[in-house]
Parts: structure tokens; sequence; C-alpha cells
């Protein structure tokens, strides 16, 4: 019987052939891409692919050392040609070179040895990191995604944040800087016609990212099963009358925090998740959610103000939905210990797969040398806002350093934060939990071209936008 990857190897050469004799209309062959793509798109039953794709080339010098993404990661980088096309496969996402860390939990556990009961420290390591990050700041491009590992599939998360990634990369750098200019070198043009462009941009983003995942979910539902991933994503936009405009939008619980002048961090995300949703459905005040998000896990009388907000809330329930889509009551401490289950991610979100423009898209324009920080749940359920914000003003007022080299250097201690409190045996926050931080500045050196007419847009982020947890 042949081999099974050799019959793959010979049936990927087929389907490269096959451009020689399929014509469309107007006489031209189709690219491999375009046929592998639209092949997957219209199996049924799936394919089971680990048994006739072979690894690409570009693929197959990848480390496979336990490392950045853990031991299997080059397997995960095997179908991406064929999920995205080979153009966004080879898009490779723009870092500022700090990976993210993988999650690690460390605790005490009291055991038996003999007459005696004594404390062994255990250590709980997850087996790959399924956060990616973007940070590109030629393009304004700066990005968390955040694999949801409680999705089913060999590669829970790891696989749509890879994918989603690319995607981000490719459809919000350069291809949307172009746009942007050939728009205002045309002419007279307003903010009007600059935020509509932006927008639109994003939510083909969103589109072609959920149309990935779910081509990857009918590739092979084996290893890919249902994979999700959250997504907080930003993109800095220079007007041509020289405002840096921050766009942002975000799926799940990863956050984007705006730093103050005043040094405190003011979101401008708010969770999807069941603090964030009872926030936005008014069963929980705004200025209580931050109380909750703030908690020690799994002791309510740890941080005092919510000694006062259970009783508050008391007789009137919190609401959290379930399976059917009806709801139940929930008490203030099962909400502290169920916040990081999220409701909203990419994968999940079946109707911005469908209508994109649902997707919630907004801007606040930045002061000169104002910060903004991205972070996946790993660094802010870990580290509380106090801590966090102490570590970036430490850096912040650093004399020794450069403007240039801040950002970097911020992103790096608030994920080593989050390492520290996640090592620290019986630390009430700590969680095995990828750890991953993004950090921009408003630095004016992102002009689009010179100034044309431009009519205002006038708008910023209200209160009413912004989640105090």
């Amino acid at each position: 019987m042949t081999d099974k990857r050799v019959f793959g190897d010979r049936i990927i050469d087929g389907i490269k052939n096959l451009g020689k004799f399929i014509k469309d209309d107007a006489g031209k062959a189709p690219n491999v891409d375009t046929l592998l793509v639209n092949l997957v798109d219209q199996l049924s039953p799936p394919i089971k692919a680990k048994e006739i794709i072979t690894t690409p080339d570009w693929a197959k010098n990848q480390p496979q050392s336990a490392g950045r993404w853990g031991s299997e990661w080059p397997r995960v980088a095997v179908d991406l040609e064929i999920i995205l096309g080979n153009q966004i496969a080879k898009t490779e996402p723009v870092t500022d070179g700090l990976e993210p860390i993988i999650g690690r939990h460390q605790q005490f556990i009291e055991q038996n040895a003999g007459d005696q009961v004594v404390s062994v420290l255990k250590t709980k390591d997850k087996i790959r990191c399924e956060d990616r990050k973007i940070v590109d700041e030629s393009h304004g491009l700066y990005a968390v995604m955040d694999g949801v590992s409680t999705a089913k599939g060999k590669y829970k998360g790891a696989a749509a944040a890879e994918i989603l990634s690319r995607v981000v990369q490719y459809n919000l750098g350069g291809k949307l800087d172009q746009s942007l200019r050939i728009l205002v070198e045309s002419g007279v043009v307003s903010e009007v016609d600059l935020d509509r462009l932006v927008r639109t941009a994003f939510c083909e983003t969103i589109r072609l990212s959920e149309k990935a995942i779910g081509r990857a979910q009918r590739l092979d539902p084996i290893r890919y099963g249902a994979v999700t991933t959250t997504l907080s994503c930003a993109k800095v936009v220079e007007l041509p009358s020289g405002i840096e405009r921050l766009y942002y939008t975000n799926f799940g619980d990863s956050r984007i925090q705006i730093v103050n002048p005043d040094g405190s961090f003011k979101p401008v995300t708010v969770d999807d998740n069941l603090v964030g949703n009872d926030v936005k459905a008014g069963v929980i005040f705004r200025a209580d959610g931050n109380p909750i998000d703030q908690a020690f896990l799994d002791e309510l009388d740890q941080y005092s103000d919510l000694a006062g907000l259970s009783h508050k809330y008391k007789d009137l329930g919190l609401l959290q939905l379930n399976g059917s889509g009806g709801s139940r009551p929930i008490g203030i401490r099962q909400l502290v210990n169920k916040r990081n289950i999220i409701t909203n991610a990419l994968g999940m979100s079946y109707e911005t797969a469908t209508n994109p423009q649902l997707a919630d898209i907004q801007f606040i324009d930045l002061l000169p040398g104002q910060y903004f920080v991205i972070t996946s749940d790993g660094v802010h359920d870990s580290a509380r806002r106090v801590e966090m914000e102490a570590t970036v003003n430490q850096i912040i007022a650093d004399p020794n350093l450069t403007d240039d080299e801040k950002p970097k250097l911020i992103a790096q201690a608030l994920q080593d934060l989050a390492y520290k409190i996640q090592t620290t045996p019986d630390h009430l926050r700590a969680k095995p939990d990828d750890t991953a931080a993004v950090v921009g500045r408003a630095t004016q050196k992102r002009g689009i071209v010179q100034p044309g007419v431009i009519q205002a847009l006038p708008r910023e982020i209200s209160d009413e936008q912004s989640m105090a947890a």
C-alpha cells in the first residue's frame, strides 16, 4: 500500500497542476492558492488533513523545541497555505522581538509523608503558548491575540491566533496604509472618508479572519476543532492635520488601556466576559466592574470593596447566560471566580462572521507622547491595575531611557510582572496563562501625505464607552 505521506504528495502535486487544465471565462488559469482554498471550502465531509498534507518548504525549518510556541508549533504551520492562501500565509506578523511567555503556575500541595503532612511545591506548565502579538511601528499596527484554551481540537486556540495574526498583519498593515495614501493624494477629502476607509478595512479583516478560522475547522476537526481566539487590535492613523488617531476593536477579554497624563490607566475596551456583559446590560453599575476585576481569586474578603458590593447586589442577583440562552442568578463571589469565562471571540462570533459591520470599532485621538497598552488576560488577570501602573510609570519616568526604548521595555516589564505573580506559590491571583503585552506611543512619525483639505470629524471616547474594570 502506498505510504500516506507519499500519497499526500501526489495529491498536492495534482492540485498544483490543475491550473494547466482549468480556465476561467477569460481563458486565464486560476492560481494554486485559489484552487486549494476553494477545494477546502467545498469539502463535505471534511478531509483529514494530516493524511494528505505535507509540510511546505517555508515551514520545515521552524524550531521544534518547547520554547515560544510549545513542542508542536511546526504542525500548526503546516496548513496555513491552504487555510489562508499563499500570500497571507507568508505574511509574517511583525513584532518587537519580545515573545509572549508561556503560562506557568506554582502552588504548595499538602501530602502525607509517613506520619507527617508536608507541603510539596507543584508546578503546572502549559503545553504550548497560545498568545500572539503584532508590534508594527512603521504601520502603526498593534495587536494581541489569545487563543482560547478551552476550544476543542488538538491545537486548541494556538492555530486560531496564528491564523488571525497573519490576516491582521496583511490587511491592516501596509495594505491599509497604501489605500489611505491613495485616498488623501486624490485631492479634497474629509475625515469622514478616512474614517469610512479604516472601518471598512477593519470589517474586512474580521470577515476574512472568521472565514479562515471556519475553513480550518472544516479542514480537520480533529486537529483544529472549534478553534477560537480573542483579538485586541489598534491601528494608529496619522491624519494630514498631524493628529494621531487610534482606531481599535476588541473580541474577548484581551484589553486595550490608555496611559493618562497622570500615569493612571483608562480602559477603552469592554471585556466580552460575564462581568463586561452585566455592565453593558446595566445589571452592574459601570463603576462596580472595577472591584470585581481587581479582586483576588477565591478570596472575597481579601479585597474590601467587594464586601459592600456583595451586599449591594444581594437581593438583585446577577445574570449569567447559560447554554440554553436563558439566564440564572450568580453571586459576586462566583462572578469574581468565573470572570475569565469569555462570551465572544473570533471563531464563535457568528453574527460578525456574516455581518462584520456589527463589530464595535471605535477611535480616540492620542495626545502627543501618550502611551497605550494592550495585554492578554494572562497579564491583567494576574497583575492588578495599581501594580501595572507602577511598573509602567517607573519606566516612563526613567531619564536614562530614550522615548523609542520605553515601549518595548514597558511590555517586557508587564510580562515579567505577570510571570512573577504566576510563579509565586499560592498567590491569590496566579493562574497558568500565557502573558503577552504590547505597548505603543504617539510619535508623530507616521505621516500619510502632506495635508490636503480636511473636514473635521469631531468624536472622542466617552465615559459610557469606557468600562471601569
